[in-house]
């Protein structure tokens, strides 16, 4: 007896899975960005260094950005392209967040913790924001 495919079925394991996805594409967007504004605290000198590491924070969030784009974008549900749902003003919008913080006068580690926080807020809320644009159109 073969198996019976169920077309709800199928639909339901592609949504489950889009949804996974995005969660971790997103958690993976801000590991990394706050891996990198980590070693900016630790290495540089931040007052020193101060228009190269806006450049550098400004041009990885960007990177990142458009990676967690082309993954997004391999993902269709009832006809909507789940990485049309994002928006590039996010890109200045955290790039500025993280540049905050790294200039907030505040010791090392509070940094390091806020930076790693406000970015895993940060992914959670646009996380939320396109899977209820995707899934709740």
């Amino acid at each position: 007896a073969g198996e019976r495919k169920d077309g709800k079925n199928v639909q339901f394991k592609e949504i489950s899975k889009c949804k996974i996805v995005i969660d971790l594409a997103f958690r993976t967007f801000a590991s990394r960005i706050s891996h990198h504004c980590e070693s900016i605290i630790i290495h540089n000198n931040i007052e020193k260094n101060k228009e190269f590491i806006t450049d550098n924070i400004t041009k990885v969030v960007s990177t990142e950005y458009y990676k967690l784009h082309s993954i997004l974008s391999a993902y269709e549900i009832n006809e909507v392209n789940v990485a049309s749902k994002l928006k590039e003003e996010w890109i200045d919008d955290i790039a500025n967040e993280c540049l905050d913080i790294i200039y907030n006068g505040q010791d090392s580690l509070n940094r390091i913790a806020q930076i790693s926080n406000r970015l895993d807020i940060i992914a959670d809320e646009h996380s939320v924001f396109v899977n209820n644009k995707v899934f709740n159109h």
